[in-house]
């Protein structure tokens, strides 16, 4: 019976001292900690942001997830190219290289894998596979503003968080949606007592079902 492995707690290492690694070196190794270890498909990715550019979807994420992530993503190596699967804004589900990604957010992604006592668990290409099912799908606008009003005082009276962790919508799916989605169906129930639909990127990072692993930058 799968122990109850994934309470909300802050990961503690992300905010002590954080790991840079490139893709290269994460994904082949070669990497400069010899304690790093590689990356697995499978394993979820995280971007902060800044406070710049309030009025942006990123920041929205960020600010109502109480923390420091605006997207969520999950790695995987296609065909032996690094990549990441994602429902991003304005594009929607998608496959893209991972070192595009880290052009673009240098210094910005971290790594999370299962804990060591979540690990056995969770069947990574699983997880891939239910990923690679919403590439194609159009972002989840309607399903990001519900879960974003589900902290506003006053408006939390109409707009609930649902607590049931098999609850799944029928709609389009917003980053972290899709994310946590794909990994309780893969075995890994990263966020306890909260639908897929109100998950942020920023629950995930809480949660001790998954621990922070490294931050990707450029050679």
């Amino acid at each position: 019976m799968r122990p109850s492995c994934a309470k909300q707690l802050r990961n503690t290492e992300v905010q002590q001292m954080r790991r840079y690694a490139t893709v290269a070196e994460a994904v082949y190794f070669g990497s400069s900690h010899p304690e790093l270890p590689k990356l697995e498909s499978g394993d979820l990715l995280l971007w902060r942001t800044s406070s710049s550019g309030f009025f942006t979807v990123g920041n929205l994420i960020r600010v109502a997830g109480r923390g420091e992530y605006s997207h969520s993503g999950m790695y995987a190596l296609v065909h032996g190219v690094p990549c990441v699967i994602e429902v991003r804004e304005r594009y929607g589900g998608r496959l893209v290289t991972l070192e595009s990604q880290v052009r673009e957010a240098p210094g910005q992604i971290d790594v999370f894998r299962p804990a060591p006592s979540c690990e056995g668990y969770y069947h990574r290409q699983t997880a891939v596979r239910e990923m690679l099912r919403v590439t194609g799908c159009r972002y989840g606008y309607a399903a990001l503003l519900r879960a974003a009003c589900s902290h506003l005082a006053g408006v939390r009276m109409f707009v609930k968080p649902c607590t049931d962790d098999a609850s799944e919508s029928t709609g389009d799916p917003f980053c972290s949606e899709a994310t946590s989605r794909a990994m309780r169906r893969a075995g890994l129930l990263v966020v306890h007592n909260l639908a897929d639909r109100f998950t942020e990127p920023s629950d995930q990072a809480r949660s001790s079902a998954v621990e922070y692993c490294c931050t990707l930058v450029e050679p």
